[in-house]
């Protein structure tokens, strides 16, 4: 074997070393998610125990003693290390029709504290409600807490139509 030929094939191992290694730290990242997952829902001493497990959110038996199960799932279902796990409906438990891959941002839009309003028609939270008509959104939790949700509701139906106006 020529010198050249020797060092393509160090470069060809190396470049599936470095694949190897990839591989082996996004499965390490899954399988840490999938570990605090089922932390949440069946360990009553984990910090956020009483936000899962104790509201009755549990992990399908699909995922639940099979790590390899939810890591295919992920991979067939749009992870990368930028996303977090994201319940769709947060009153159910995980399992593959109701989990999601999504940015920090969406999954901050979806939970539980987040106030729902619907104008218009068009129901979304208050942080996007002051994004798309360029207020903060403490205006509107300041609406909220100090004279309801049906205030600021309207507060933001009038804005929509002053801005349309405008």
């Amino acid at each position: 074997m020529t010198k050249a030929e020797r060092l393509q094939v160090y470069n060809k191992q190396k470049r599936r070393e470095k694949y190897l290694r990839s591989l082996k730290s996004e499965n390490c990242r899954l399988r840490r998610i999938w570990s605090t997952m089922k932390n949440r829902c069946y360990n009553p001493k984990a910090k956020r125990f009483n936000r899962y497990g104790g509201r009755g959110i549990s992990v399908c038996d699909e995922w639940l003693h099979r790590s390899k199960e939810f890591i295919c799932w992920a991979r067939a279902n749009g992870y990368n290390d930028n996303l977090q796990l994201d319940r769709i409906d947060n009153d159910k438990g995980y399992s593959p029709d109701n989990c999601r891959w999504v940015t920090v941002r969406e999954n901050s839009r979806n939970r539980r504290s987040n106030k729902q309003m619907t104008i218009d028609g068009i129901t979304t939270c208050a942080a996007d409600w002051s994004i798309t008509l360029g207020i903060s959104q403490f205006t509107i939790y300041w609406w909220i807490r100090e004279k309801g949700i049906q205030y600021a509701e309207q507060r933001i139906s009038d804005l929509i139509k002053n801005k349309v106006r405008g």
